[in-house]
């Protein structure tokens, strides 16, 4: 039961065998699947029953899951993804101040005209699409998120449009949590 922690995780979910006794077996995978992917974050609780395993991207760590029960047969009971928060320096008015800060993502889904108004009845945060007209079939929808917010949006956009549509999702950085503006933006709210 190694233990390979790794700084750029963003998404956790912590695993428990079922039966409890595939605990070795659980902690054999793990550590093959930590040598094949240098970006998969292992920490195992103390007592050994549980290990959290993080990720960058939440549909890599999905991978990672499906990998654990179709090639070592674990079978595991997962907790709801949750978002890496991280604690910085916020300049505020009233000066400089502690603060839970979260990644927020840049999202381009790249679809039919057709799709559009769909996607973005499912997500708001989406902007209007630059129509060219009916001879410009494609849209390349464009949006700034908290992560929390786009957990699964890749899985979303297949089963919504059929597999028409790719979705992409990149850390644009961090921001006061909160808040509800883009990281880069001034702190202009005190709620709490």
């Amino acid at each position: 039961m190694l233990t390979h922690h790794r700084a750029s995780s963003l998404v956790f979910v912590t695993l428990t065998p079922t039966p409890p006794t595939l605990a070795a077996t659980l902690a054999h995978a793990i550590d093959v699947l930590a040598a094949r992917d240098e970006r998969l974050d292992v920490v195992w609780h103390a007592d050994g029953s549980s290990v959290e395993l993080g990720h960058a991207d939440l549909d890599l760590l999905d991978q990672v899951l499906d990998v654990l029960k179709r090639e070592f047969s674990v079978t595991a009971a997962t907790t709801r993804p949750r978002v890496d928060l991280r604690r910085a320096l916020i300049d505020r008015p009233t000066g400089l101040a502690w603060a839970d800060v979260e990644p927020w993502m840049d999202v381009e889904i790249q679809t039919r005209a057709f799709y559009a108004p769909r996607l973005r009845e499912a997500w708001p945060r989406l902007e209007e699409p630059e129509h060219g007209g009916p001879e410009a079939p494609q849209v390349l929808l464009r949006c700034r998120a908290p992560l929390a917010e786009v957990l699964g949006l890749r899985r979303a956009v297949h089963d919504m449009t059929h597999g028409e549509a790719s979705a992409t999702v990149f850390l644009s950085g961090y921001a006061p949590r909160d808040q509800d503006e883009e990281p880069g933006v001034p702190v202009r709210s005190s709620r709490r």
